[in-house]
């Protein structure tokens, strides 16, 4: 078996691990009543499931928890409350068209949520295991010594946030569309890598941030007196999906639309919970002067924003994120610097961000899906036994909290 091959097992095997956990964490031990979302209009259809639909949602329940609730919602029913807008649409779309692929191929013997679970756990699998076959192949072009991409592929099999990689989350597929742009990027296949990161900035917000490396590459060129002026287009292409996301949202909040769309259960529970529908009027960030939903929302419902989150009561998040910002800092000050200085820049305001406006407990999972370096730091460590530590205990812990709906990274 060559390497390529054993990549493939190897992040193949450890999906089935975090599966199989996650069934044992949820069967035997009861789930925390977290005041999270979950969808009102998948209750009212589990009223009708078969003993088929029980069977997906007690062995799979365990990875639809916190966010995979709003992005199965989204899938099955699409974007009904105001603060679903912080939940981009590529992964619900995906998930929506592979369950609809699946009832065609088997018929209705499941209900559309369970067609949708099912979807959202493959998708998520089968995008981990791709991204680790591009995370090998980018640090094989990077790095000069033959043994370190087996290292860092190891280390990303078994990942500190290892659960949202097999959850219905965007972590696995925003890492495949963002490492394989990467890639191709350095690889000089330059519309290809357009193409991948296009995709990935209609996954997650953080796609904005791609135009750094492209500005590395134009310096560069600029440097060499190359012509540059294709690779400015293409950074701007790279990132458009954010802005064709905020318009559809622009679209569909600010705009009339009939009430009658969606069952008296979506208007009980927005009544409940404060939340503001789709179509019912228009809202307040219709009417600022650049109408961004994300934003908004993320600081109405998040408390995200300059400093928001630097409360008391918060420091153990800041501890839970501890690790992944330390690595980062100290990779980025050591002789890698120069060599992979695009990488650093790119991950430090990542870090920043999260550190001084988001909720900083995210840190760790979006930071590892949004670029190779955590993986790259962790193999270059001086005191591996700790790191392997750290991946390892997260890993498991991990696993047990968020399949019982506790708070995790």
């Amino acid at each position: 078996m060559g390497e390529l091959g054993y990549v493939v097992k190897l992040a193949a095997g450890s999906r089935a691990l975090v599966i199989v956990l996650q069934f044992l964490c949820n069967h035997f031990v009861p789930d925390h009543e977290a005041d999270a979302f979950r969808s009102p209009l998948v209750k009212l259809e589990q009223a009708r499931w078969s003993s088929g639909d029980n069977l997906v949602h007690y062995l799979f329940e365990g990875l639809n928890r916190w966010d995979s609730q709003y992005f199965t919602h989204i899938a099955q029913f699409g974007y009904t409350y105001e603060h679903l807008v912080a939940f981009f649409p590529f992964l619900p779309w995906l998930m929506a068209l592979t369950s609809q692929i699946l009832q065609d191929i088997f018929g209705t013997v499941l209900n559309p949520s369970s067609w949708i679970l099912i979807s959202g756990v493959l998708i998520s699998n089968i995008s981990f295991v791709l991204s680790a076959v591009v995370l090998y192949h980018l640090t094989r072009l990077l790095f000069i010594d033959r043994h370190f991409p087996l290292k860092v592929t190891q280390l990303y099999c078994f990942n500190p946030a290892s659960i949202f990689f097999s959850s219905c989350y965007t972590e696995s597929l925003f890492a495949f569309l963002t490492y394989s742009g990467l890639f191709l990027l350095e690889k000089d296949f330059d519309t290809l890598a357009t193409i991948f990161f296009a995709a990935s900035s209609i996954t997650r917000s953080n796609a904005t941030l791609i135009p750094i490396f492209y500005l590395f590459k134009i310096r560069q060129r600029f440097n060499r007196g190359k012509y540059y002026f294709g690779l400015i287009m293409r950074m701007v292409l790279a990132c458009a999906g954010n802005v064709a996301v905020q318009l559809y949202f622009w679209e569909r909040f600010c705009f009339p639309h009939p009430r009658t769309q969606f069952p008296e259960a979506v208007h009980t529970y927005a009544d409940r919970l404060n939340y503001k529908i789709v179509g019912d009027e228009a809202l307040e960030w219709c009417f600022n002067l650049i109408p961004l939903s994300y934003s908004y929302v993320q600081a109405k419902y998040w408390n995200v924003g300059l400093l928001k989150y630097w409360e008391m009561k918060q420091m153990p998040n800041f501890v839970l994120a501890m690790p992944i910002l330390v690595l980062i800092s100290h990779f980025c000050r050591s002789e890698h610097y120069r060599r992979l200085q695009r990488y650093c820049v790119h991950a430090v305001i990542l870090c920043c961000i999260f550190v001084f406006f988001a909720n900083v407990q995210v840190s760790t999972r979006v930071i590892m899906s949004a670029t190779p370096l955590p993986f790259w730091a962790a193999a270059s460590a001086k005191n591996p036994t700790l790191v392997w530590a750290y991946f390892i205990w997260y890993f498991f812990v991990g696993i047990f909290l968020h399949s019982n709906f506790l708070p995790w990274t």
